[in-house]
């Protein structure tokens, strides 16, 4: 009870209010539940949160953090992302630096739920994940079908799944993402896939940057039709190599990269096409975010 009270009373603290359980409590270990927010609707919640830690004089020093089925409702409104009461929360801890060689605790997800708002509907992910040493060292997510709608378009998206790798200083993507039907400023597509693998730079998260080889290849099939022309039995190939260079604000991404798009069948403006092929290549593409985004 005593612990209980003096986590709530903390959270209180902070402008969060919480329910908390502790379930188990002892000189190297700690387990409870916790939902922060609106009782009804909490902006956070687990089953169960279990930590160990070492004293370390007149502290604790974490080892290791694991949620066990985290419900987290996130809002991205005008570009925005808020956690709602986990803001404050956020703002008061980031305010502290880390003890100067302390060890980065890891941290598991196990069973995460993400239930995000936004500006164009609804988005619910789950998922795993682990972090160790100050790292994402893996990272399993998957999206729930949804539909997302704004001025100029209209998707309806499948199940989608991204996984990632973290093996030294190298992280792994891989994308598998479904789109039956979409509508963007007139232009249609429908039953759409597409396939991503990726290996890019672990970004150095104490200077800001991002420097190291970049390879990417997606494919992409499905039909594009609108103004009076369409595409059928359409597959696009890209492959890109290249590096990455500087900050977030500046990153430099160029190398050597080529297309291959396929079609069936091609309706165009009074033509017509069979097995309609298209081969595109640049020695030289370049994505700045300098001085703001450009591709050349």
């Amino acid at each position: 009870m005593l612990a209980r009270e003096a986590l709530t009373a903390w959270l209180r603290a902070h402008d969060v209010a919480a329910r908390t359980e502790v379930q188990a409590l002892g000189l190297g270990a700690f387990a409870g539940a916790v939902a922060l927010g609106d009782p009804k609707a909490p902006d956070f919640a687990a089953d169960q949160i279990r930590v160990t830690y070492a004293l370390r004089g007149l502290g604790l020093e974490i080892s290791s953090v694991t949620l066990v089925h985290p419900v987290v409702r996130a809002r991205l409104h005008g570009g925005a992302f808020s956690l709602g009461a986990l803001d404050p929360l956020i703002a008061e801890l980031s305010k502290r630096p880390p003890r100067p060689g302390a060890p980065k605790p890891s941290i598991t997800i196990e069973r995460g739920v993400v239930l995000l708002t936004t500006d164009y509907g609804p988005v619910i992910l789950d998922g795993e994940a682990l972090v160790a040493g100050g790292k994402l060292m893996r990272l399993e997510t998957r999206a729930a079908p949804a539909r997302l709608t704004g001025p100029d378009f209209d998707a309806v998206l499948g199940a989608g799944a991204l996984s990632l790798r973290t093996v030294g200083d190298r992280v792994n993507l891989t994308l598998d993402a479904a789109l039956p039907n979409a509508d963007f400023a007139g232009v249609r597509a429908g039953q759409a896939r597409i396939n991503l693998d990726a290996t890019v730079p672990y970004p150095n998260l104490d200077r800001r940057r991002a420097e190291g080889a970049v390879t990417v290849r997606a494919t992409l099939s499905g039909g594009v039709h609108g103004g009076g022309r369409s595409l059928k039995g359409v597959t696009v190939a890209a492959a890109f190599d290249g590096t990455a260079a500087g900050g977030l604000a500046d990153l430099l991404v160029q190398g050597r990269a080529n297309a291959t798009v396929l079609a069936a069948r091609a309706d165009l403006t009074g033509a017509q096409a069979q097995s309609l092929s298209i081969e595109a290549a640049s020695d030289d593409l370049r994505w700045a975010r300098k001085s703001g985004d450009s591709l050349s």
